[in-house]
């Protein structure tokens, strides 16, 4: 475990997050550990990735362990590598739900009526996922969020040290401070210690599987649990929603225009390229005609 706590200690001050990397390394440890074993075996660590419940996560597993090897190895030469193509496959996107405005307020209604009666549940949660749809954060900026991080006069949010150690300030609707003040008054009665934002009963900062659990909670009360794929929606797929909505709005300042939106969605979501960017758009109905509508005026201009 203390190789395990020294690779992510050098890798966190490279500006990597390494939380899942963390839950799986201390994992493998254990598993090593109760195995007896003093260093790294390629049986075991194929034979611990296998747990994975997919294959992309078994393969997920399996590459994790190999960077931690190669980083051991470069003193200690006698813990073996195993190769990476155990559980080897073509990944394909899954694809996102684009929700609906209606499904976001369904998602909200819904967090208000959380237990228990009377405490901060409720309004935390009921804020936490208006500020994902609104902002499209990550959700573990939006668990990092202090309070000092909300600038109402500035109109602003302060994201820090996201991805690779960068930090950004995004200007925020009028409507999304406002529930935000709301909401830091009612945080700030109810749990009077504690710098962050959105917080537990108890006053810490939101665990992340607290949020996973209380997601799929929440979604049981949308209609539509799925986008055609038979995959239930995600919290990410707020993040999706919200490129995409963007995506959508660019059309009426013109089609000239398009490309500063996508530039400009890019930087607000936080990207380093462009091309990141790309993956979190989607088709929608909206989007396929606003194509149609101007391939057919290609059309008929060639045509006249």
């Amino acid at each position: 475990m203390r190789l395990v706590d020294e690779y992510l200690l050098h890798r966190g001050a490279a500006g990597f997050k390494l939380e899942n990397d963390a839950l799986r390394l201390r994992s493998f440890a254990r598993h090593a550990a109760l195995l007896g074993e003093r260093r790294v075996r390629s049986s075991t660590a194929v034979t611990w990735a296998a747990l994975g419940p997919s294959r992309l996560a078994r393969h997920n597993r399996l590459h994790t362990v190999i960077r931690f090897i190669r980083y051991i190895r470069a003193d200690a030469p006698e813990h073996e590598l195993p190769s990476g193509d155990h559980f080897a496959g073509k990944y394909t996107r899954r694809t996102p739900h684009i929700f609906f405005r209606s499904e976001i307020g369904s998602l909200m209604q819904a967090a208000g009526q959380l237990g228990p009666a009377g405490s901060l549940r409720p309004a935390t949660f009921k804020t936490f996922i208006g500020l994902l749809a609104a902002t499209g954060l990550r959700t573990s900026e939006a668990r990092r969020l202090l309070l000092d991080d909300v600038l109402t006069k500035e109109r602003a949010l302060v994201v820090r040290q996201s991805k690779f150690g960068k930090s950004r300030i995004l200007p925020v609707h009028p409507s999304t401070l406002a529930a935000l003040d709301a909401y830091i008054k009612q945080r700030r009665r109810a749990a009077p210690g504690g710098q962050h934002l959105f917080v537990t009963l108890t006053g810490a900062q939101l665990p992340k599987q607290t949020v996973i659990w209380t997601f799929a909670r929440l979604r049981r009360h949308l209609r539509a649990t799925g986008s055609g794929t038979g995959h239930l929606p995600r919290l990410l797929d707020l993040r999706h929603t919200f490129a995409v909505r963007a995506l959508e709005a660019s059309s009426r300042e013109g089609r000239d225009r398009v490309g500063r939106y996508v530039q400009a969605i890019s930087q607000y979501l936080g990207h380093s390229n462009i091309s990141h960017t790309y993956w979190y758009f989607d088709a929608t109905p909206h989007l396929m005609k606003d194509m149609a509508d101007a391939a057919r005026a290609v059309v008929e201009k060639a045509g006249r």
